[in-house]
This record gives C-alpha cells, structure tokens and sequence, in this order.
C-alpha cells in the first residue's frame, strides 16, 4: 500500500473514532437532559402533594380545634334536649298555639298534634345521638393525649377559655411552653380524627434527602 493511500486510511480510521466518540457523547448528554427532565417533573409533582397534604394537615388542625372548642357546648347541648325530650314525654303539648304549627306526612296529610309531638320527639333524638357521637369521638381522641405532661393547658384553653397567660400561672411555666405544649396534642387529636389527611409529610417527598 502507497503512503498517500495508508494516511487516507488512517485518517479515515480517526474520523470513524470520532464520530463514534461524538456519538457516545450526544447520547449520554440526551440521557442526561432526558433525566433531569423527569427528575423535575417527579420533584414538581412531588412539591405539589406537598402543598397538597400541608393543606390538608392545616384544614385537619384547625377543624380540629374547632370541634375542641365546640366540645363543651355541645355536651351543655345535649343536657338540654335531654330535658326538653323527657318533658315532652312527660307532658306532650305544643309550643304556642297548636293552630301555627302545621306539619305535612309524604302524603301530603296534614298531621295531628300527636303526629308533630312525635315528629319533635324524633328529631330531637336524632339530633341528640348526632351530638352523643361527636362527644364520644373527642373523648376517645382525648385519650390519645391524656398522658402528656401539659394536658390541663388543652383542657384550659378549649374547654374553659383560659388565656395562655392564665395557664402559664396555673402550671408554673411561661406562655411560650403553654403554646409549644397544645401543638403535639392537638395535632395527635387531628390524625385520631381525621386519619392520614392530618399527616404533613406526603408519600415520597423527602426520601432523596433520607437515602
């Protein structure tokens, strides 16, 4: 083989090996690319089930607070229908004048005064055993939290209005302890009654960081 035609050759040769070196790096930045892209993506979405559950926990938090709140009216609540319902069992009547009231059966009958004594009774047992509910599920989610060191500050400030000020006196610590001591517990009572919606974390957020 002439000289000239050796160094085509061999110059030939180097082209095909720097294609093939071009080539591996084409692809490797194009899978490189393509995986930052889906990593984006994942953490995008990822960020959005987030903000998505911090909702939800903030929704659960404060929801539960206002059935923390609610608890003892609602209990003074059922005291009172529970009156009314054996005063009416005792002594049927209608309030006012029986003539205003008038209640209609599916049929479209108009009902007699015992129909709507029963009617009254009916409701308000319904109404009592939505309440008997509600107190049986903050009970048992007050359970959950009786044991905690501070527990009189949850009691104090939902049940018996108390400022922070006068549960800090009342438990010889200040009112930043008062504040740090409901969070864990009200935060407890949301995931008893509102299950995993009351969680912070949502699923795969934060697990790159914990590998």
């Amino acid at each position: 083989m002439g000289e000239n035609k050796r160094e085509v050759v061999v110059d030939q040769e180097k082209q095909i090996v720097m294609s093939e070196a071009q080539f591996r790096d084409i692809v490797e930045k194009a899978v490189a690319k393509g995986m930052n892209v889906a990593y984006q993506t994942a953490e995008r979405k990822a960020h959005k089930e987030q903000e998505k559950r911090d909702k939800q926990r903030f929704d659960a938090y404060r929801e539960t607070e206002k059935r923390l709140y609610g608890y003892p009216v609602i209990k003074a609540r059922i005291v009172t229908m529970g009156e009314e319902l054996a005063d009416l069992t005792q002594h049927p009547y209608l309030p006012g004048h029986s003539k205003d009231i008038c209640l209609y059966s599916p049929s479209n009958e108009r009902l007699s005064e015992e129909e709507i004594i029963n009617h009254r009774k009916n409701s308000l047992l319904a109404r009592i055993d939505a309440d008997q509910a509600e107190v049986k599920k903050i009970d048992a989610a007050l359970e959950m939290v009786k044991g905690y060191q501070h527990y009189k500050a949850l009691a104090g400030k939902y049940f018996d209005n108390k400022t922070p000020g006068l549960l800090a006196k009342e438990l010889g610590c200040d009112t930043s302890t008062v504040y740090r001591s409901l969070k864990p517990m009200v935060n407890r009572i949301a995931v008893w009654l509102y299950g995993e919606q009351a969680y912070a974390v949502a699923p795969g957020v934060g697990e790159k960081a914990r590998k």
